[in-house]
């Protein structure tokens, strides 16, 4: 049975990589005016992002964002407005074990040995606080997305010992190791539980496999999930609200109709 979307959105979520910012991590200038113009309109705009939080709050300050920033795949949660940080995983001491074990095998070649990759460059991401991210390149720096699933297994056979630790390709071009029971969608139940958001007036909005647990748990509670039209097949399969156009320019396509919902011209948007 179709069920009616709620008739006002107060927050909007947005996944940041393969959905604000393309591959190039370049967005539409339009994008921030038509931000600004639900900021102005009392909507609360934040991040639910891959991305630590540094580089997370460059793009939350270039467009002008004022909402909640989950970051590390709902690791952390970050209130820019009342500089308070939640941190979601409070124990890291198996992670950095389990990091150290990749460090080791990137850094003396066994990981690109085993796969025949001499032509491969392993990059730490060394923001990371809560999950273990390595790059893709080639030598001359373009991005390998074809191998990292032919990596994954490599990389869980190294962390076998660590059974509380998943390893997944992103889909843009790196793998990365986390809790099993962390996700986005714990920390969006989190924000919920604790009325940092309001779930029934909630939209986020993504792209790839990582956002289908925020997408599920703030459907739980009566909210939206939109997806760009690059997303990811199995993020297509849980969203509620799509666009044809990719990245900054499907998110502004989903943001009209949140305007549209907002100004009771759209009168709610049936769910499949």
């Amino acid at each position: 049975m179709a069920r009616i979307a709620p008739t006002r959105i107060s927050t909007v979520l947005l996944d940041i990589d393969g959905t604000v910012v393309d591959a190039k991590n370049c967005y539409n200038s339009r994008l921030k005016n038509e931000i600004g113009e639900l900021v102005r309109d009392g909507v609360c705009v934040g991040v639910s992002t891959n991305r630590a939080l540094k580089s997370s709050m460059g793009i939350y300050k270039e467009l002008g964002l004022n909402g909640p920033i989950l970051f590390e795949d709902g690791a952390a949660i970050y209130l820019p407005l009342k500089n308070k940080r939640v941190n979601l995983i409070t124990n890291v001491v198996k992670l950095n074990s389990a990091k150290a074990l990749v460090v080791e095998a990137i850094n003396s070649g066994k990981l690109a040995f085993e796969l025949k990759m001499d032509d491969v460059v392993f990059k730490l991401n060394d923001e990371k606080e809560y999950s273990i991210s390595v790059h893709i390149r080639k030598n001359d720096g373009t991005r390998c997305d074809y191998l990292v699933s032919q990596i994954v297994p490599a990389v869980e056979s190294i962390l076998a010992n660590f059974t509380n630790l998943i390893t997944y390709d992103t889909g843009r071009g790196n793998f990365l190791v986390r809790y099993v029971d962390s996700g986005k969608g714990v920390g969006v139940e989190y924000m919920v539980r604790k009325g940092l958001i309001n779930g029934e007036e909630t939209i986020i909005i993504g792209d790839g496999d990582n956002d289908v647990l925020a997408f599920r748990m703030i459907q739980m509670h009566g909210g939206l999930a939109g997806v760009v039209g690059n997303a990811t097949d199995r993020a297509k399969a849980f969203a509620d609200i799509y666009s044809s156009s990719e990245y900054s320019e499907g998110v502004m396509e989903i943001l009209a109709k949140v305007k549209l919902l907002n100004s009771e011209v759209l009168g709610g948007v049936e769910r499949a």
